[in-house]
């Protein structure tokens, strides 16, 4: 995943992973049960609350706030 850092370019994160919100928020029926049944709909919700911290972490390495 390459993330790009305003004024100092681009940075891979080799071995970071993520889910896609839109697909995610899609789900329903059959397929959120079995996510939820499976465990996984709360690795998802972890992932994806973990990468508002991405965001502060590449904020502040740019000079900017968090």
């Amino acid at each position: 995943m390459g993330v790009e850092i305003p004024n100092k370019g681009k940075i891979e994160l080799n071995g970071l992973y993520g889910f896609d919100k839109k697909a995610v928020d899609k789900l329903s029926g059959k397929s959120l049960k079995q996510a939820h049944e499976s465990g996984i709909l709360q690795v998802i919700h972890l992932v994806l609350s973990s990468s508002l911290h991405l965001q502060k972490l590449i904020n502040w390495a740019a000079g900017g706030k968090s």
